[in-house]
């Protein structure tokens, strides 16, 4: 059995999780701040990790977003940019008549949540930061904060939402 990691600032793995259907995993690549991995399943599935979401099926993935996969089997994720918003890889491309061949790919995520706020109770008069950020190319994103299960006004004056300059 083989588990892909993140290496964490103190020099420690932290295993990804294994997804439900499979024994073995490799990762191949991240992103520049390590919020986003990806690699392949043992028996060539690819995956695409976050911090907020774990383990999930590229192909999957994709295949939620409404992305034509047009004959693709995406088995092998090599790389991820940057900003975690395109991956490239190998897989494998049926055409007409069932003849399949092994080509490269290049996938763009439209949105996925990298890294998600923690829960967090803190005494009244206190001051508490949370942070969310996303990945992909649907930016900038809107995010609806709650408290308690109830929506949070923007406009309050005890609430400071900001965001990164690129809407992310």
């Amino acid at each position: 059995t083989f588990q892909a990691v993140r290496w964490l600032p103190d020099g420690q793995a932290w295993s990804l999780g294994l997804a439900p259907t499979t024994s073995s995993q490799y990762a191949t690549g991240a992103n520049f701040d390590g919020t986003v991995i990806v690699g392949s399943y043992l028996g060539g599935r690819a995956f695409i990790w976050t911090e907020a979401l774990g383990v999930l099926d590229l192909n999957t993935l994709l295949a939620l977003s409404d992305a034509d996969m047009g004959g693709w089997d995406l088995t092998i994720a090599n790389a991820v940019s940057a900003d975690g918003s395109t991956v490239v890889g190998r897989g494998r491309h049926t055409y007409g008549q069932g003849a399949t061949r092994t080509e490269a790919w290049r996938a763009t995520i439209p949105m996925l949540i990298a890294s998600k706020p923690e829960s967090r109770v803190t005494c009244a008069g206190h001051d508490e930061s949370l942070r969310v950020s996303a990945v992909g190319t649907a930016a900038p994103f809107v995010f609806h904060w709650r408290r308690s299960g109830v929506a949070i006004s923007t406009t309050d004056p005890r609430f400071v939402v900001t965001t990164a300059p690129d809407g992310r």
